[in-house]
């Protein structure tokens, strides 16, 4: 688990240098979630991340393409 309500499913290395990693929303259902208000929120937050994280060098370094998908009680992709 990333924190109560997330969980981490699985990291896939995908075709020109990209990285998927996808989630569960452990408590909701894709009817709950305001798909745009969401992207707003965490997409300053994931590239603010990858961009200061020490953790995140070598992704940054080999110009990796981290990708997000998060899933409730359906499948969706967020961003």
């Amino acid at each position: 688990m990333v924190d109560e309500g997330t969980r981490l499913d699985s990291a896939e290395a995908m075709e020109k240098n990209t990285l998927q990693n996808k989630y569960t929303l452990v408590w909701m259902s894709k009817k709950e979630i305001d798909i745009e208000a969401m992207r707003a929120y965490m997409e300053p937050i994931l590239v603010s991340n990858y961009k200061t994280n020490p953790e995140m060098t070598l992704f940054s370094k080999n110009n990796t393409k981290l990708t997000y998908a998060y899933e409730g009680q359906e499948w969706y992709s967020c961003f």
